[in-house]
């Protein structure tokens, strides 16, 4: 073997070891992605369940009922906007294409306004589940 042709076959084998590592690499990236997308849909799904057991146990609750609970500012490092739609008794965490619903038990809830990065007030007013 003459330095010539071991010089061209390291070549060879640096480039399919690049070009392996550069298909893994895609690969990885790609996975890593998908895993951050599951990860922040779960999140919002766990936000949304949270707010829903707050707003369901006032709910079955006696009047007078309060409760506080802390509803914090970004969910997995994303602004977010909570919504409650009384006809199909559900509230829904959405942060942009991606949103998380929980069914409610009643659909006699009063939204005053969400405390985003602070505390949220529910009571139960007379049977009325007021968030505020």
């Amino acid at each position: 073997m003459n330095k010539a042709q071991v010089s061209l076959e390291f070549l060879y084998i640096a480039m399919f070891l690049l070009l392996v590592l550069t298909i893994y690499s895609g690969f990885f990236l790609a996975k890593q992605a998908e895993f951050k997308t599951a990860w922040r849909q779960e999140e919002l799904q766990k936000q949304a369940d949270a707010i829903a057991m707050e707003i369901n146990t006032a709910a079955v609750s006696l009047p007078g009922y309060q409760s506080v609970f802390f509803l914090p500012e970004k969910i997995a490092g994303l602004n977010y906007t909570v919504f409650f739609s009384p006809e199909q008794k559900t509230v829904t965490v959405e942060s942009g294409e991606m949103f998380a619903s929980s069914p409610l038990c009643t659909g006699n809830v009063e939204v005053l306004g969400w405390n985003y990065g602070g505390n949220q007030t529910v009571e139960n007013q007379g049977g009325r589940v007021i968030v505020k």
